[in-house]
């Protein structure tokens, strides 16, 4: 029976991720270690532009208004954007990455 790596999360006091730390954990997910108490192992969601955990879980902190004006500025990718990771992806290709 081995032991499984994943990533736990360090939040900050007012519950912000400031690390990401990796525990061990066996193959029926019960932790192998103790954790400090603002350690958690609660997988973060990537539809949240701003994640911040509570006691009830993780909630988005960014208001609405916020998100519209992150939103309103989106990057539009540009020919030249296609070429430099069409360059990356041959390079990483040809150097066997």
């Amino acid at each position: 029976m081995g032991t499984i790596l994943k990533q736990v999360r360090e939040i900050d006091d007012k519950g912000f991720v400031v690390a990401i730390h990796h525990a061990e954990f066996d193959e029926e997910d019960n932790l192998l270690e103790e954790l400090p108490d603002n350690y958690i192992w609660s997988s973060q969601p990537h539809s949240m532009h701003r994640p911040r955990w509570t006691d009830i879980g993780w909630v988005e902190d960014m208001s609405q208004e916020e998100i519209d004006e992150k939103n309103k500025f989106k990057h539009v990718p540009t020919i030249e954007d296609f070429m430099l990771e069409m360059d990356f992806r041959v390079s990483t290709i040809e150097l066997g990455l």
